[in-house]
């Protein structure tokens, strides 16, 4: 028996002009295509209507919760230092003060790195608002990671970790912790889905192909990740897993359902 699959889809999800993209192949222009992808219809308005106070707020709330976790486990994790002289220490107030700051300059330098990797490549954005701003909403997955990692440190037995002239490494021994570890292996997964949003507003910012607003947004979570095997190979390997199967979604993506403009 013979099924017209084109008969079937017009029965069951309704008949439209468009329907006949399912029976002519059309010419595909890979000039400059563009990724059709979840969320890049918001991502369009976002380019095209950028509110930096949106952004702002995106940024502050990441930066409150990445405070309160750094206040937390400033009483969770102790570090002793021995053999290293008179060492000023901050108070956890301190920390926390450093840490919510960093954030906004993190924020700033890194799409200041960001703009003028995509100025190097052809990019024809501008730094402000539109690249701030995106880079902005790309803070939203960490915000969900800070969440995480402060449930997880409320779990954390309190710890001691003894640095040494003989042992300068034994921070890495905080994670040990399968608490810290799991908050650093889903921060980095995390910032996969960063990227992914940074992918999307530098495409849709900078006018570039796919591969070179890959290559741009790709910087921030070569940095994450490279930071991170620094301390402990084993960090991102769940991470690197992740980054592969969404790698092979965008491939599908831009193979199979729609890249460019159909004529």
């Amino acid at each position: 028996m013979t099924v017209n699959v084109t008969e079937v889809v017009r029965k069951t999800m309704g008949w439209c002009p468009n329907a006949n993209s399912f029976e002519t192949r059309n010419k595909v222009r890979f000039d400059n295509p563009v990724i059709s992808m979840p969320g890049g219809g918001a991502m369009k308005r976002i380019a095209e209507q950028p509110d930096i106070r949106n952004a702002l707020v995106i940024v502050g709330i990441y930066a409150v919760l990445g405070a309160l976790s750094t206040y937390i486990q400033s009483y969770r994790v102790t570090f002793v230092f021995e053999g290293f002289g008179d060492i000023p220490r901050l108070s956890n107030t301190e920390i926390a003060a450093f840490s919510f700051i960093s954030i906004f300059i993190l924020w700033f330098i890194g799409t200041g790195i960001i703009h003028l990797a995509s100025k190097f490549l052809g990019g024809k954005g501008k730094f402000y608002p539109h690249m701030m701003t995106v880079a902005g909403y790309s803070f939203l997955p960490m915000i969900l990671a800070s969440l995480i990692s402060l449930g997880l440190l409320f779990m954390v037995e309190p710890m001691t970790i003894i640095l040494s002239p003989a042992n300068p490494a034994a921070g890495k021994e905080i994670y040990d912790n399968p608490y810290i570890f799991g908050s650093s292996t889903i921060a980095a997964v995390l910032q996969i889905f960063a990227s992914v949003i940074l992918f999307l507003g530098v495409q849709r910012i900078q006018k570039l192909t796919p591969a070179r607003s890959a290559v741009v947004a790709g910087i921030p979570l070569v940095f994450f990740l490279a930071s991170l095997g620094g301390l402990r190979y084993d960090l991102v390997i769940i991470p690197i897993l992740v980054l592969i199967l969404i790698i092979g979604y965008l491939i599908f993506m831009t193979k199979y359902i729609k890249v460019g403009q159909i004529n």
